[in-house]
């Protein structure tokens, strides 16, 4: 029995004087391991709390969330070895309210052989950082056709090997669409910076977003436009 307590001692708490047959080195021993749980109790939320992602320090295809129309031009191509003939603007944008030119709101680039698979950078005016001068990347979607070739299992892997495990799983095969989600801390879907990977009937996509821009655009368009009576 004694030599059974030491060895659990030992190893609950790392206490080198098991042997001690004395009340005092006892209460130690036991103190020891108390703090020993405490501790581990303690570090349990960190630990969940390693599946937490930085969206704006992931990528697709080197773009990352923020970006310039520069830099995500220059990012793609450098990642996808595309040159500017590659790169296809939004082909007829529309008019800027403030400034009249007519900046496009993404471009797309090809890849692969089929007509649906493609990537597409969306831009938005950064509201969001009181910089409305400013175009910035308010979304990323990499889409490829869903075929027999191709169910979803590949892509899934290759997001997996690059980003980690997903923080949430919605949907099942057997429903025809499945969500794996990377995001903050309680993230909400429709508010919060997200990277998901939606696997549907005829389709794979892999979209990284932040709606916080749309929303702030949509919070400025309330307060120019307040309610007349």
């Amino acid at each position: 029995m004694k030599r059974t307590l030491c060895t659990t001692l030992f190893l609950a708490a790392a206490l080198s004087a098991c042997d001690s047959k004395s009340d005092d080195g006892k209460a130690q021993a036991e103190n020891a391991a108390a703090s020993s749980v405490a501790s581990t109790q303690e570090s349990t939320p960190a630990a969940s709390s390693q599946k937490i992602v930085d969206v704006y320090q992931l990528d697709i295809a080197g773009v990352r969330l923020g970006m310039s129309w520069d830099e995500a031009t220059a990012a793609v191509k450098e990642k996808m070895q595309l040159t500017d003939k590659d790169i296809e603007p939004e082909p007829y944008p529309d008019k800027d309210e403030k400034t009249g030119e007519k900046i496009p709101a993404y471009f797309s680039v090809k890849h692969g052989h089929g007509a649906g698979n493609k990537m597409t950078v969306r831009f938005r005016p950064d509201y969001l950082h009181g910089q409305p001068e400013k175009r910035v990347v308010s979304s990323v979607d990499y889409q490829k056709e869903r075929g027999a070739k191709e169910d979803g299992s590949e892509m899934f892997k290759a997001a997996e090997e690059k980003y980690g495990e997903p923080v949430r799983m919605t949907g099942n095969e057997g429903s025809g669409t499945v969500f794996y989600i990377w995001c903050g801390d309680d993230c909400g879907i429709d508010s919060d910076p997200k990277l998901s990977l939606v696997k549907s009937t005829f389709f794979i996509n892999l979209r990284l977003d932040d709606p916080r821009y749309e929303n702030a655009i949509k919070e400025q368009e309330r307060k120019d436009n307040p309610p007349k009576f």
